[in-house]
């Protein structure tokens, strides 16, 4: 698996995809949020009650962003 970094922070590393969402989604941060708006998602759409937010295509995303490397 290919190692990869939170793209906003660089503080978060993971060679699951799925993780590197988990944590750029649950900083909701300016600077998470930003790097999500840049990036073309809309960090409101994965504020949904307890977390059900669909975080496969931010994580696809992430794992063909890190492949392009």
């Amino acid at each position: 698996m290919i190692k990869m970094e939170c793209g906003a922070c660089h503080e978060f590393y993971s060679d699951n995809p799925m993780n590197i969402a988990k944590h750029i989604v649950g900083k909701f941060d300016d600077l998470h949020s930003t790097w999500l708006n840049k990036n073309g998602f809309d960090p409101t759409d994965f504020a949904t009650p307890f977390g059900k937010g669909n975080l496969q295509p931010l994580a696809d995303y992430i794992e063909k962003k890190a492949k392009k490397k």
